[in-house]
């Protein structure tokens, strides 16, 4: 069993052969793994400089250590993950990058939340813009199978209400490859748990479960575990006049009431979208986008360190479907950035060419 956290707490990885227990110590700035066999004695250990571990899993004999690292820029913060794989025996880790995603200027990250099962590393990377009321949160999902990583343009989980906001996040793996994502929601009088289901290609299905949750206490903690057609929360919270002390409890109900009404999983209609094929590609590049409103939209081109490289289109668009090609053959090789914007939303298109 593999415990999930979210921040750089001790984490514990079931290997095949032992487990895997890792933590960061402040006190020498260093990640620090300890490998036990079956019988819980010490085999070796290790100690490495990587910021930020977030989370951390097993598959086969291997730890496998996820980091998310935030790098600024003029006018931008680059947030990249990367996982880092140990054998556990002494030889240095392979480090791969999976995922780089733009904060521009005015966005905040909002948390990174994990879960594995089954091969399957399932990563929900929040951010919003607290310039608005209520915050404007954008969600992305990324999910990791055999070295393939699948991501969603980034959609609003709410919208919420005004004068709210999202304190915490969970997401879990389901059943037929699909996930469930929970936030606890922070209104004004009120608060609620709310619960999405996902689809296997990572897409919020169209339906919102919402749980309300007692005016006096904040939660603090979430995590989420779907197992025999039941979502059960784990929760902790507190109370913020400070009349009661914390708590602990786990609360479940039938995964079949977050379904609800059976839809079609897809995007919602008024998703900002954005596609590239071929992808990789050689030298030119066929764009597909929607702009679900009429009005200002942008896209531009941007390379890995974030440099603008080519405008496409600039000013006011029309609504609906478009296409449009951009020519590379002036550019080398590597990882590009078509980042599409209509009004407030955004959306980004990861580019790969090869020459």
């Amino acid at each position: 069993m593999i415990h999930r956290t979210s921040v750089t707490l001790p984490m514990i990885v079931r290997l095949d052969e032992g487990t895997c227990f890792t933590y960061f110590d402040f006190g020498i700035n260093r990640q620090i793994l300890l490998w036990f066999d079956e019988a819980g004695a010490t085999l070796r250990g290790d100690t490495v400089y990587v910021d930020d571990i977030l989370f951390a899993y097993g598959v086969g004999t291997q730890s496998k250590l996820v980091e998310v690292d935030l790098h600024d820029y003029t006018g931008y913060t680059l947030q990249t993950f990367k996982i880092h794989t140990y054998n556990g025996d002494g030889s240095p880790p392979q480090t791969e990058t999976i995922y780089s995603d733009t904060l521009w200027s005015g966005e905040t990250p909002a948390g990174n939340i994990f879960d594995y099962k089954d091969g399957t590393l399932v990563i929900a990377a929040a951010k919003f813009r607290e310039q608005q009321n209520p915050p404007d949160y954008r969600l992305r999902v990324l999910i990791c199978q055999n070295e393939v990583v699948t991501a969603t343009d980034s959609w609003d989980p709410g919208p919420i209400p005004q004068n709210s906001y999202i304190a915490q996040w969970a997401i879990a793996s389901a059943s037929w490859s699909t996930y469930v994502l929970g936030f606890f929601v922070q209104m004004s009088a009120s608060a609620e748990l709310w619960y999405q289901p996902i689809d296997a290609e990572a897409h919020p299905v169209r339906t919102l479960y919402t749980i309300p949750v007692p005016p006096n206490e904040r939660i603090n903690g979430l995590d989420l575990l779907v197992e025999n057609g039941m979502v059960y929360s784990l929760l902790t919270s507190f109370s913020p006049n400070g009349l009661t002390n914390g708590a602990a409890r786990i609360a479940g109900f039938p995964y079949s009431e977050i379904l609800g009404v059976q839809e079609q999983p897809a995007l919602m209609p008024q998703d900002l979208s954005i596609m590239g094929y071929p992808n990789p590609f050689n030298s030119t590049v066929q764009l597909e986008y929607f702009l679900p409103r009429h009005g200002e939209a942008e896209l531009v081109l941007y390379d890995l360190l974030g440099r603008q490289v080519t405008s496409l289109f600039s000013g006011v668009q029309q609504s609906g479907h478009g296409t449009v090609t951009w020519s590379a053959d002036q550019f080398p090789s590597g990882l590009y950035f078509a980042r599409l914007t209509n009004g407030h939303q955004e959306a980004v298109q990861k580019l790969l060419l090869l020459k």
